[in-house]
């Protein structure tokens, strides 16, 4: 690859190509099609696609033979994907295909740049129209071979993205099959699955008996600073129980007047707007810098950290939570943690043994996400540079 500087040729250029780019419209290069309603077909083996991906199989297409990028015409309209034929679209969904002199990837990838909510045309419920489609522009090269080129990079990028996508995904199925087979469920006292070595049957204590907690800091948008300061940790740090740092906040030092977080201490989101979140953790795994906790959070601290954690994923855990809550709270307070009790294992090793299981497949779950993430990047720097 080579970088240029002309303002008719992307910033990196694969080698072997020159010449300027040219501007044209999407409607210039590719045949726009409606998509249809589905629901007087039969059951069958033709996909049928919506805004949000594939919906139901059925036993006619509207694409028989011909590939295209769908893009949405109401709902979801900034996230185009490839359909493969024979397929069916719904009437929310437009398919796009490509003349023959335009290549399938790198049209895809074309249409990726595209600002489509800059585009929309209604006030309420995203929309497009199909000549705002149409008189879209875009950049293309002046031979095919340069297409075709680029557009099979970024379809190894998709094929790895989702490879790594599928193996995230099978890891986590496996942790919560592992959960359920190596935990107690309702009504029994061992579990399923037992490490070799262990016997004997798990006794009930409060959690209060295992663990101790710390608060979290209130402070002031006038605390906040760019520069320095201590780190607080909030909800949108914890995401899929590991700590995060893509949006990170530190304030003053001087204003701190709670613990700092240590490692092996898991982190817990105990008040949020969000049901859905109370409850969500993350484990310390090393060292900070100096780094507290936000007022909605609390800190737990415990002698068995990683058994802890692996206790806090349970369905078990979940359902404590809400029965705590009950229809209308949105918190765990310290009451509610005093009232909670769960099964736990004879003795401390086999609670060290259970955490360290699950301690290897989160590790292994959050290099998936950090591989994923980091190639998610790759594709975005490559499409700002390599198109214009």
């Amino acid at each position: 690859m080579v970088a240029m500087r002309s303002r008719n040729v992307p910033a990196l250029r694969l080698e072997g190509f020159d010449g300027a780019w040219k501007t044209t419209s999407i409607g210039a290069v590719s045949a726009l099609h409606n998509g249809r309603d589905y629901k007087h077909l039969g059951e069958g083996c033709i996909p049928v696609y919506g805004t949000g991906g594939y919906m139901v199989s059925v036993d006619q297409a509207l694409s028989h033979d011909e590939d295209a990028v769908g893009i949405g015409r109401k709902g979801t309209i900034s996230k185009p994907y490839i359909l493969k034929a024979p397929f069916w679209t719904v009437d929310t969904l437009f398919y796009v295909v490509p003349n023959q002199e335009t290549d399938l990837a790198f049209f895809y990838a074309s249409v990726l740049q595209v600002d489509w909510m800059a585009k929309n045309t209604a006030t309420g419920l995203p929309s497009l129209t199909s000549q705002t489609i149409n008189s879209a522009d875009i950049s293309i090269p002046h031979t095919l071979e340069e297409q075709q080129a680029i557009g099979a990079i970024f379809t190894n990028l998709d094929d790895a993205i989702n490879q790594h996508t599928k193996k995230h995904q099978a890891l986590q199925q496996a942790k919560t099959a592992l959960m359920q087979r190596m935990f107690p469920q309702e009504g029994q006292t061992v579990p399923e699955l037992r490490l070799d070595g262990f016997d004997g049957e798990w006794k009930e204590s409060s959690l209060n008996d295992h663990v101790e907690y710390f608060s979290g800091l209130t402070y002031s948008p006038g605390d906040v600073v760019k520069n320095g300061g201590t780190l607080v940790l909030r909800s949108s740090n914890v995401k899929d129980a590991t700590l995060a740092f893509d949006d990170c906040v530190y304030v003053r030092s001087g204003v701190v007047n709670v613990q700092n977080v240590k490692p092996n201490d898991i982190i817990m989101v105990v008040r949020n707007g969000s049901r859905a979140l109370i409850g969500k953790h993350a484990l310390v795994r090393g060292e900070l810098p100096p780094t507290v906790i936000g007022a909605f959070m609390t800190g737990i601290r415990s002698k068995q950290p990683h058994f802890m954690s692996a206790l806090f994923d349970t369905e078990l855990f979940e359902s404590q939570v809400a029965k705590s809550m009950g229809a209308t709270i949105n918190q765990i307070t310290g009451g509610m943690f005093a009232k909670m009790h769960f099964l736990f294992p004879p003795t401390l090793e086999e609670q060290q043994a259970i955490g360290a299981v699950f301690t290897r497949l989160d590790t292994l779950i959050a290099t998936e996400a950090k591989y994923i993430e980091s190639l998610k990047q790759a594709k975005a720097a490559l499409l700002q540079r390599m198109f214009i």
